[in-house]
């Protein structure tokens, strides 16, 4: 028996074939009507109306039809665009691990972890990805949230200063009263650069308000406005960024993190940096919607690991050749860079706790946190 969807194809075809015929056939229209005998005393005129009207009505029942219903929207805001550690989020829609997945996402970009976050608890998106830390602040602040998948290993931050301080600027310790650009923090949530730059001013012997501290985004384009108008002496960002300004001439490195020798002086500098997250709310009343979030970041991760470098850069579509050379670079010196299974490492989140209690010493709230309370792990598991 014929399927009602059979008859509404066949409908559809038979509307866009009679269009055909009577637009761009006139010719062949003319032949079949010599054939018609008994009708040769009608107008063609009355006949060609009487047929326009027919496709009209076949065309209108046709697009009458149910349309196919529209996938759920997963929102979700990610630091960016082009942010190295939050690149898995940036492929999804590039690869349509949300479509294989039943749902669409869609990616709000925002200037750092702090904003981020803020878009989560407003309400503005369902889901968020920042540095653990920076999830756990939110939760020393009030704010109730959950971590749900891991998606990238390390924080490969660069402290890098302006080139023309380069003969001022020659450590930690001389960036004392000078201006800092650092990813947006929010006084609920501080990002992941800032928290860092508490750790490196402390070994450097400096306080926490040694320097001033400004916004400064997530993006070459944000951080290079505020470098020519000197608006910022130095800045504090991922590295691929970092390396492009490098490259361009605009600043120096002072710290590179992405070096051991530089990271094992920071105290649980081996924290989990890109983390996929939520509100308590969303994963008590839909769980499901949680789960389909999870599993399209695990496509993503799992394409991520069986691709290269450099089909990686040319799926995101990055075409700035600057731009593709430093994020290569930074992709082949960290290939470990990202989860291979969203799973949770014991010793991951030691290092996490350990970073984050070091970098907010003297705040109660902070050290109360306990980062095992706020770790959902049963769509990814956990390993040693």
């Amino acid at each position: 028996m014929l399927s009602p969807l059979w008859f509404e194809m066949s409908k559809s075809a038979w509307c866009c074939n009679l269009w055909g015929w009577l637009t761009g056939w006139k010719g062949v229209c003319m032949k079949v009507w010599s054939r018609f005998k008994r009708l040769r005393g009608v107008p063609w005129s009355f006949c060609r109306a009487c047929l326009l009207c027919l496709a009209s009505w076949l065309a209108t029942s046709a697009l009458a039809a149910p349309d196919k219903p529209e996938l759920p929207v997963l929102t979700i805001s990610v630091p960016g665009p082009g942010a190295l550690a939050f690149i898995p989020f940036d492929l999804i829609p590039r690869i349509g691990a949300d479509r294989a997945e039943g749902v669409r996402v869609k990616l709000m970009h925002v200037d750092g972890g702090g904003a981020a976050l803020n878009q989560l608890t407003k309400h503005n998106v369902d889901f968020s990805t920042v540095a653990l830390p920076v999830f756990m602040s939110l939760r020393a602040n009030g704010g109730k949230v959950i971590a749900l998948a891991a998606a990238a290993n390390a924080p490969l931050y660069m402290l890098a200063v302006r080139t023309d301080l380069k003969d001022k600027v020659r450590t930690v310790a001389d960036l004392q009263g000078r201006v800092l650009g650092l990813p947006t923090s929010t006084l609920s949530s501080r990002s992941g650069p800032e928290q860092f730059l508490q750790l490196v001013l402390r070994s450097s012997g400096l306080a926490s308000d040694a320097v001033r501290v400004i916004p400064a985004g997530l993006t070459a384009e944000s951080n290079t406005a505020l470098l020519q108008s000197a608006r910022v002496d130095a800045i504090m960002t991922e590295g691929a960024i970092a390396s492009r300004l490098v490259a361009e001439g605009r600043v120096f490195p002072l710290l590179n993190f992405a070096d051991p020798a530089v990271l094992k002086k920071i105290p649980g500098a081996g924290f989990l940096h890109a983390t996929l997250g939520t509100r308590e709310e969303v994963l008590r009343q839909q769980p499901e919607m949680a789960e389909k979030m999870v599993r399209v970041l695990l496509r993503s991760l799992a394409w991520i690991d069986s691709h290269t470098p450099v089909q990686l850069i040319d799926q995101l579509g990055i075409s700035n050749e600057l731009q593709r050379k430093t994020l290569l670079a930074a992709l082949r010196s960290s290939p470990k860079l990202f989860s291979q299974d969203g799973k949770f490492s014991a010793s991951q989140l030691k290092e996490t706790e350990i970073f984050f209690q070091r970098a907010n010493e003297g705040n109660p709230a902070a050290q109360a946190v306990q980062l095992d309370s706020m770790i959902d792990a049963r769509w990814v598991g956990r390993k040693p």
